[in-house]
């Protein structure tokens, strides 16, 4: 999943209230974390961290309640 292109917090937010993202899912990575990826037309863009490349959970539900809110 490191080699994904990614998408910063907040241009995924406006891409999500315009109507662009075709849909969000959490993916597990093999360490056991979760990541978000969206898919936005044609391809998919993992969601990026200001510290690490992919912006990454320990708990699926912490995944679920981050789109909620955030998203």
């Amino acid at each position: 999943m490191s080699e994904m292109t990614t998408v910063r917090e907040e241009t995924l937010r406006e891409l999500v209230h315009a109507g662009s993202v075709r849909g969000l899912r959490a993916v597990q990575s093999g360490d056991g974390r979760w990541a978000i990826v969206a898919q936005i037309g044609m391809s998919e863009r993992a969601l990026r961290s200001r510290r690490e490349q992919i912006r990454s959970w320990r708990r699926l539900d912490t995944v679920y309640r981050y789109a909620r809110e955030t998203l």
